[in-house]
């Protein structure tokens, strides 16, 4: 993940996540996110605010509990709603395994 000083987008670093908080703040919405600093600037002190960016790659497969499963004729499938129409309906997927 790329890292920026908040007071000076001139500094940057690079980082990885160590620590994902499994709670939600109710207030802000925030998850906490502990990063660690791959040698870090001098101006990135303790305490400094930085921002930070993550690059990800779309899932290719989610999980899912046994439950969520049903079936159309002997193929398995979940219900998805659209949240255009606010419709629900079953959609066929493939099971990598259970």
């Amino acid at each position: 993940m790329s890292l920026t000083l908040v007071s000076d987008p001139d500094v940057t670093a690079v980082g990885y996540v160590r620590e994902l908080s499994p709670a939600v703040d109710p207030k802000s919405l925030t998850v906490r996110v502990k990063v660690a600093i791959q040698n870090p600037p001098a101006a990135m002190t303790l305490g400094s605010a930085i921002a930070g960016t993550a690059g990800t790659k779309a899932a290719r497969e989610i999980a899912l509990p046994w439950t969520a499963l049903m079936a159309t004729g002997s193929k398995p499938a979940v219900w998805i709603v659209d949240p255009r129409t606010k419709t629900a309906s079953l959609k066929p997927v493939s099971v990598a395994g259970l």
